[in-house]
């Protein structure tokens, strides 16, 4: 990568995580990754969230702990849920890889 590109991308990175330093700000934490990287990890987690709230609801629903359905239903989510984000992924990293 040539000097001028690196130092577009650098200052684009900077701008990006100037932008979501928030969450850094509120949560105390630090992390080594892209700011597009961090999204796709809190966005993984918020629908693992919302993955339990669901089976929370069916269990309160159906009055009962039924662990087929609930295994299915997790694993066609997970499943649907780890494809998608490998796509988001992929159309990210060539995203920020032109920059």
């Amino acid at each position: 990568m040539t000097q001028e590109k690196q130092a577009t991308y650098d200052a684009f990175e900077e701008k990006i995580a100037s932008e979501t330093g928030m969450i850094e700000l509120h949560l105390d934490l630090k992390f080594s990754m892209k700011p597009w990287k961090k999204a796709l990890v809190f966005g993984f987690l918020f629908y693992l969230i919302v993955l339990f709230v669901f089976i929370v609801l069916i269990t309160f629903i159906k009055r009962d702990f039924d662990f087929k359905l609930v295994s299915m239903i997790s694993s066609v989510y997970i499943t649907v849920l780890v494809l998608s984000f490998r796509f988001m992924y992929k159309i990210f990293k060539e995203r920020f890889a032109l920059i």
